[in-house]
């Protein structure tokens, strides 16, 4: 009784002490355009004080009221996909706040077009707050975004850096179709509408592994041995994550078992990955290397 004694302040009852606030993600955005370079800059950052930074490269025109829709836009688009509920954004746009807030009217096409798109991503979360910020106090947002247009060394490891083709109003919603005899289809039928192969088994082998799957958001996800959440891949995204991995940009021209379990680290899988003669990119091949060997050169 001592150890559940309720011992909050006596001017209310246990149950109004017992409501909690919930804690809000913050979000701080800057566009930028500068001549014919435009960029924006954002920093996500969740209740505990971690904190995500991003630069946006914009490769078309905008003008200055148009680069701070897309640099909120492209924020609340990183709080959904961390799947935050409730977010608390800044901006240093007087005009995009108050158009927010239905203080002023939209007479620009596209202005009430980026407001709308805006109005609408809020509605993905909980609890939405927009408010305006200083620009002394928005220093951190404007100097991302300002790197964001300039030379891709002048930015640091800590900070992503992004390129958007083209602007979000004028981006069309379209829907994932899954041709061929895609690996992921059965267990996705099986999950979704309780379908199991036709052939017994089949059927078996998909009601003993679909445990280890689960469906997030319309995405297919394996749990790892650590419970961690792996992403599946269909065929064309295993090629993509091989070639960048393999010889991409930032590739290091790995064989096979190592290709692999980076692959792995970041957050991917597909039933063959690591035996991977039938899904691995030609230049794998080409560099003389076997698929599971270690690095070493194939021996002809």
């Amino acid at each position: 009784m001592v150890e559940c004694t309720f011992s909050g302040p006596q001017d209310l009852k246990p149950d109004e002490q017992l409501i909690r606030t919930p804690e809000k993600w913050k979000l701080f955005v800057d566009g930028s355009v500068a001549g014919k370079k435009c960029g924006a800059g954002l920093i996500l950052s969740s209740p505990k004080g971690f904190k995500i930074c991003q630069a946006i490269r914009f490769d078309f025109s905008l003008m200055n009221n148009e680069a701070e829709y897309e640099a909120l836009l492209a924020g609340m688009k990183l709080a959904r996909s961390l799947e935050v509920k409730h977010l608390w954004a800044f901006s240093d746009s007087m005009l995009v706040v108050k158009h927010f807030s239905g203080e002023y009217e939209q007479r620009d096409p596209r202005t009430k077009a980026y407001a709308t798109k805006v109005k609408d991503a809020s509605l993905s979360f909980e609890t939405f707050e927009l408010s305006q910020i200083g620009r002394e106090n928005n220093g951190r947002a404007d100097a991302l975004s300002r790197l964001a247009s300039a030379e891709t060394h002048n930015l640091t490891g800590s900070i992503y850096l992004t390129d958007a083709k083209m602007p979000s109003i004028e981006k069309k919603e379209y829907l994932e179709i899954r041709q061929g005899n895609d690996w992921m289809n059965p267990l996705r039928n099986f999950i979704e509408k309780g379908i199991l192969p036709p052939d017994r088994s089949e059927a078996l082998k998909i009601n003993y592994r679909v445990s280890s799957y689960t469906i997030l958001n319309g995405r297919m996800y394996r749990r790892s041995v650590s419970q961690l959440l792996l992403r599946c891949l269909n065929t064309e995204e295993q090629r993509q994550a091989l070639e960048a991995v393999h010889e991409g940009i930032c590739g290091e021209h790995l064989a096979g078992r190592s290709l692999a379990f980076i692959i792995l680290r970041q957050g991917f899988f597909w039933p063959s990955l690591k035996a991977m003669p039938a899904s691995m990119p030609r230049s794998v091949y080409n560099a003389n290397c076997s698929p599971l060997s270690r690095g070493s050169p194939r021996k002809k």
